[in-house]
């Protein structure tokens, strides 16, 4: 019987440095795939995780080190009959730190489904000099933002 199932891709903008701050969809995606890819930036909590849920995983840095372009077309060389779903793990946000909107388009043309899940808001991760954690992790519910800010204040940072 073949498989119905289209070849997708999500991509997916993480902090690197920390797991756990990470969107409920996110993990969701991550665990429906056949393969995830990622660079080293991120840590080793990543890796593990995909190894603890048996998904392949692949460093970016392997697969091209030249250009966006390059990357893309290794991706995609990677759909086959195994590998259905793939996760493109970025560092930050999707459309600020990335070519998030351009990487969809590509994959798009190439007719790979393609969903985008936005990392952190950059403008977030700017006013947050701190670098505090926007949520309380034991509650899990309550978002304890920065102060609060004149418009000035936010328009001068921005």
């Amino acid at each position: 019987m073949i498989s119905q199932k289209k070849k997708k891709i999500h991509i997916i903008g993480k902090n690197a440095r920390d797991i756990e701050d990470c969107t409920l969809d996110a993990i969701e995606k991550i665990d429906c795939s056949d393969m995830i890819i990622l660079s080293r930036v991120f840590v080793n909590d990543f890796f593990s995780h995909a190894k603890k849920k048996q998904i392949k995983i692949i460093e970016q840095e392997s697969l091209s080190r030249h250009n966006n372009l390059s990357l893309w077309r290794k991706i995609i060389e990677l759909f086959d009959s195994q590998n259905k779903v793939i996760s493109h793990l970025l560092d930050g946000d999707t459309y600020v730190d990335n070519n998030g909107l351009a990487e969809k388009n590509y994959f798009d043309n190439c007719g790979v489904e393609c969903e985008i899940t936005p990392g952190l808001i950059k403008l977030v991760n700017i006013v947050n000099k701190n670098s505090e954690l926007l949520t309380d992790r034991e509650k899990n519910s309550s978002v304890t933002f920065l102060k609060s800010f004149e418009i000035k204040e936010v328009e001068k940072i921005l």
